[in-house]
C-alpha cells in the first residue's frame, strides 16, 4: 500500500505491482481524471483505490457537505468509467477516506478529527444506495 498527497507521475505509480493506493483525490480531482486507464488497468489487475474525498483541513472541510462530496466524486468516476471500466468493478475496489492522513490532527482538534471520519463513513453509506 502506497498514500500520494502530491501529484506524482501517475501512469507510473498504477504500474506497480501494488494492493491499494491510496490518492488524496480532493487536491487531485482534475489531474487523476486524465489517467483512467491506467487506474482501469490498475483496478482489473485487482488493485484497490482508496478515493481521499473528504478534505482534512479546517476551512476546506467547513465548506463541503455530503451532497458536494459525493457529487465531486461522482463526476470524477464518471470520467474515470470513460476508459471502459466496468462501473460495478469500479465501485467494488474502491474505499473511501479522508484525503490526507491526518493523524496529528486527532491532537490538535478531536472535533474535527471525529467530524471528518464520521462524514466518510455518512459518505460511503450514501454511495451505496
Amino acid at each position: 500500500m502506497i498514500h500520494v498527497c502530491g501529484n506524482p507521475n501517475w501512469d507510473f505509480l498504477f504500474g506497480f505491482d501494488m494492493d491499494i493506493v491510496s490518492i488524496d483525490i480532493y487536491t487531485n480531482q482534475k489531474v487523476i481524471s486524465l489517467y483512467g486507464r491506467s487506474i482501469k488497468i490498475f483496478i482489473e489487475r485487482g488493485g484497490t483505490i482508496v478515493w481521499g474525498i473528504i478534505p482534512t483541513n479546517y476551512e476546506p472541510f467547513l465548506n463541503e457537505n455530503l451532497h458536494t462530496l459525493k457529487k465531486l466524486l461522482n463526476n470524477i468516476w464518471k470520467t474515470v468509467l470513460k476508459s471502459g471500466i466496468d462501473r460495478q468493478e469500479l465501485l467494488s475496489k474502491s474505499m473511501l477516506s479522508p484525503a490526507l492522513i491526518f493523524l496529528s490532527l486527532y491532537w490538535a482538534n478531536r472535533l474535527l478529527y471525529h467530524s471528518i471520519l464520521a462524514c466518510s463513513i455518512a459518505l460511503e453509506q450514501r454511495l451505496k444506495c
